[in-house]
This record gives C-alpha cells, sequence and structure tokens, in this order.
C-alpha cells in the first residue's frame, strides 16, 4: 500500500525524509525536499520508519536527470538526481547541522570545497561477482547490483568495465592508478601501486591498502593540512593513521624546520611510507612506526610531552577511541589536527576534545561527488587557561 509523503529535507546519510500523519519521521532515498512522493514502507520502528519511493507527485524545480541509468538501484550515489550546487549547499547544510547542534555559540563553516569533476573522479571501485554477474551490493548488502557502468569512476575504469570479467566468488577492489592502469586486487595482495597528488607527486601505497579515491580532491586536503601544520609554529609533528606517510611528507617539505612521526597499524603501508619519505630525502625528518594507534606505548606519547607540537588524526569512519582520546588530551599539542570521512563521530570527539581545545577552522571538501560522503577538515588550538 502506498502513502502520500510530503518532504521536508534532506537527512545524514542521503536520505530525505517527512513525517507520517502519525508524527513518525520516513526517511526515503531519491526524493528531494518540496516534493509530494507517493512511497511504500519497508521497514517501520517506533519513532521512524523507510520507505521506498514509488512516484513523485509533485517534482522540484531542483530536480534533474541523473547521468546514470543505475541510479535508483545502485546504492552508491545519492544526490544524482539534483544539481551539483544543490549537492553542495545540503552537504554543508547537513555538516552544519551535526557540528551545531545544541551549541551556544555556533561555529562558523568555511565555504565548501567543490570537487573539479563531479563525474570520472573516483579511481577505484569495489566490486563482487557471482553467476558470471559483477558489481555493488545491494542496499541491504547482500544481494548483488550489475555494474556495467560507473558514472562516477575513472573513465579507464568504465570502460574496462564494459568488457571485463571477474571470476565468481571475487570480492575485491578494481581500480586504476599511474603505475598498473587498470587492474583488480583481492584483500592480500601485495603490489605496490602509485597514486598521483599532482602538485606533490607520486606516492607508494599497498593493492589492498588505503588511498584517497579522488586525487584532485585529496591533493587540495593535503595542501590545507600542510598550511595548518605551518600556521601552528609547531616543531614536531604526530600524524596518527598515517596511512602511507602523505601528510607528515608534505609538511615536512612545506616546513624544511619540522620533524615528523607517524604511526599506522598496517606494516606494509608504514614500509612504503619509509620508501616515500626517502625518496624526498626526508628519511631523517620522518620517522614511521607500525602500531595500532589505541595500544601505543606511554613510553611512546612522552617522547612528545616537551615539544610545541601539532597533531594530525585521520581516523576510519568509527572514529577516535576513548583512550586515544584520553592520550591526546593528556599530550596537550598546541594544535590538533582532525580530518574526518564521517562527520558523525567527528562530531562525537570533538565533543570531548573541546574540553581544552577551541575550534579555529571547519569545513568540507567533496571527496565523494554524488554520493551521501564528504572529507571535513577541523583545526584545533589548545585553549589557554
Amino acid at each position: 500500500m502506498s502513502i502520500r509523503l510530503k518532504i521536508e529535507k534532506f537527512a545524514f546519510g542521503g536520505e530525505a525524509m517527512g513525517h507520517l500523519e502519525d508524527g513518525r519521521v520516513c526517511f526515503v532515498r531519491h526524493a528531494i525536499p518540496g516534493e509530494t512522493v507517493d512511497v511504500e514502507i519497508i521497514r517501520e520502528q517506533s519513532r521512524w520508519c523507510r520507505a521506498r519511493l514509488i512516484d513523485v507527485a509533485d517534482p522540484s524545480p531542483l530536480r534533474v536527470d541523473p547521468v546514470c541509468e543505475r541510479f535508483g538501484v545502485c546504492p552508491g550515489c545519492s544526490y544524482m538526481h539534483v544539481s551539483y550546487d544543490e549537492e553542495l549547499r545540503t552537504k554543508q547544510a547537513l555538516l552544519d547541522e551535526q557540528i551545531n547542534r545544541r551549541r551556544e555559540t555556533p561555529v562558523m563553516l568555511s565555504e565548501p570545497f567543490a570537487a573539479p569533476e563531479r563525474i570520472g573522479w573516483r579511481d577505484r571501485i569495489s566490486l563482487h561477482a557471482d553467476s558470471g554477474k559483477y558489481g555493488y551490493r545491494g542496499f541491504d548488502n547482500v544481494s548483488l547490483v550489475e555494474v556495467r557502468d560507473c558514472a562516477i569512476a575513472h573513465q579507464a575504469i568504465r570502460s574496462a568495465l564494459a568488457c571485463f570479467q571477474l571470476p565468481d566468488g571475487f570480492s575485491g577492489d578494481f581500480g586504476w592508478n599511474v603505475s598498473a592502469g587498470v587492474a583488480a586486487a583481492r584483500p592480500g595482495n601485495e603490489n605496490v601501486l602509485k597514486g598521483n597528488l599532482g602538485q606533490y607527486g607520486e606516492f607508494l601505497y599497498p593493492a589492498d591498502g588505503f588511498f584517497q579515491t579522488n586525487p584532485c580532491v585529496a591533493e587540495e586536503l593535503v595542501r590545507r593540512v600542510a598550511e595548518a601544520v605551518a600556521v601552528s609554529g609547531a616543531e614536531r609533528m604526530l600524524e596518527l593513521y598515517c596511512g602511507v606517510g602523505v601528510f607528515s611528507i608534505v609538511s615536512a617539505l612545506k616546513c624544511d624546520y619540522l620533524k615528523c612521526s607517524g604511526v599506522e597499524i598496517s606494516r606494509s603501508a608504514i614500509a612504503l611510507a619509509r620508501r616515500n619519505a626517502e625518496s624526498r630525502h626526508l628519511g631523517n625528518r620522518c620517522e614511521f612506526m607500525a602500531s595500532d594507534v589505541s595500544r601505543i606505548a606511554p613510553s611512546y606519547w612522552r617522547r612528545f610531552r616537551n615539544a610545541r607540537l601539532v597533531v594530525v588524526v585521520d581516523p576510519p569512519r568509527g572514529g577516535l577511541d576513548v583512550k586515544t582520546r584520553e592520550r591526546l588530551l593528556s599530550l596537550r599539542p598546541e594544535t590538533l589536527i582532525y580530518v574526518s570521512c564521517a562527520a558523525d563521530t567527528l562530531v562525537r570527539d570533538l565533543k570531548e576534545l573541546e574540553k581544552d581545545y577551541d575550534i579555529a577552522q571547519a569545513g568540507l571538501l567533496d571527496m565523494f561527488p554524488c554520493t551521501a560522503h564528504f572529507e571535513v577538515l577541523v583545526v584545533m588550538n589548545r585553549r589557554r587557561n
């Protein structure tokens, strides 16, 4: 049975929302604020429900034709049915709502950084193959949505998707990079790839490891982090969740007096971080250690206590664990730079860190156009008591 629903706004996570007659919030994908839509409820809770869009009875003037025929079936993109200006405005409003909820004095966000290209930006996608078909996991994270083209993927990937065949049971990355072209990589792949960050050159990274999927926006993010490090005037930098050392290395290149230390759980990433530093003659100023950040020995933290210190953190979506937040507050660096791909856990962590720190700068970089995701950069300064 269909229900008519007036859409009020976009919700965090890419869905739109309205209220049912009984007062419950109803979430629905691919609708636009201001529209009247017909929906079918697919999941119910006492205070909210989730619905499937059946028809748009009164379309919004903001609605545009998606550039991908799989939009609405594939779970990857959330905003392809509105203009890019509207997508950016929506993401900015959602970040503002997340950060400033229940604040007496709101944080003023910087202007969002728009991706140079809305489509064709993604140089790595995650594919699954079954019964002779391959594609993305569906909204239920179980079913397979067959994909022979992906509008947000790099053109080389799009061309390969049309004729490439993956073996049944494959589950891994399918990507393009400057060293290997288009290739598939399962978890555990030991190949070394190269990612290009424009003015900062190429960085080695493990095929089964992390490297930003949007090089153009990643270049701007790295530039902003290095600039914030320089402005801090710090003589030491500690980078947690450092990956292959990009933030440390670029910051050390910008500040010839800076000594950097990075921590990352992946041993293969740390080995390549060292190679990335040595190739730029920074082996004496950039050191890297393989360790779980939450299990760093107290003796390691003590090395930074008497230094004018800046700490850069770029954790996974789960954010900082309780112990790491406590360690950071105890360490008391002059400046904290937080890079996040998950605004909800970022806000949770900021609530604790703001016991001793003030936000000096906060803003989003649209690392993932058309999707519900974006990157956030927050710079915090220690409060003088």
